[in-house]
């Protein structure tokens, strides 16, 4: 991307992807967290983090600027500050970042890009096609919300254990159990507290919404490591040898 506000620095690194640290990708990310709920700003996160893992792994070249405004404004169509009931709310999210590119001198193309992949990620089938910046918007959002392809992402144990080997305490808290409880232990890079609250609650969302479990019925623990404590295999440590 040509533009003045591309000054990059430091930025950190998740798994081999980039989150931009420019001045672009700053500014991009103050209103939409003032404008989104918590639990739609981290949304909008984890589509950028979700979108880049998809083209690294495919191998594909894009530009992480224009994927993190897409993911960023994605939805802010959604927000007060944004709707218009005359459009539909992908419209919307678009217009708003055509409107933020055009303050920072972003290219005509580049803008026509990010609009585009804003406009088209609700709609399967298409994106694919485009622009690696529209497919990778698209990933993304279909990674986060449907789950589509994220066991190529993640590993997972599940077990279903009989009633009576099933002992969960509530430490005293007077949490109703039922038959249908679910024990949910996660291994991952360190999260902040907010991260954390935050899963525990969209956790919950979803596991009543997909698969009638009550919130009362959801435990979950959480174990924090770096990347020297992952080898998959041969006695290496892929995420430290560049491997992953």
């Amino acid at each position: 991307m040509s533009t003045t506000t591309r000054d990059t620095i430091e930025a950190t690194s998740i798994s081999g992807v980039m989150v931009p640290d420019s001045k672009l990708a700053r500014e991009a990310t103050d209103p939409v967290r003032d404008a989104e709920s918590p639990l739609l700003f981290n949304h909008s996160t984890r589509v950028y983090y979700f979108g880049s893992l998809a083209g690294k792994r495919r191998g594909v070249k894009f530009d992480p600027e224009l994927l993190y405004v897409a993911a960023m404004f994605h939805d802010m169509g959604l927000t007060p500050r944004c709707s218009n009931k005359s459009a539909r709310f992908e419209v919307d999210g678009a217009n708003s970042a055509r409107g933020f590119l055009r303050l920072h001198n972003i290219s005509r193309q580049e803008i026509d890009t990010v609009w585009t992949g804003i406009a088209l990620h609700t709609t399967p089938g298409i994106p694919q096609y485009m622009h690696p910046v529209v497919a990778r918007l698209t990933n993304g959002v279909e990674m986060d919300v449907l789950g589509i392809a994220y066991s190529e992402f993640s590993y997972q144990i599940v077990h279903e254990h009989p009633a009576a080997e099933m002992r969960i305490e509530d430490t005293g808290l007077g949490i109703p159990r039922s038959e249908r409880i679910v024990m949910v232990q996660v291994t991952t890079r360190p999260r902040s507290r907010f991260e954390k609250q935050t899963f525990y609650e969209l956790l919950c969302q979803e596991l009543l919404r997909r698969c009638e479990i009550e919130a009362s019925d959801v435990v979950v623990s959480i174990t924090q490591n770096a990347d020297e404590d992952w080898s998959f295999g041969y006695g290496r440590a892929q995420f430290i040898t560049g491997e992953l």
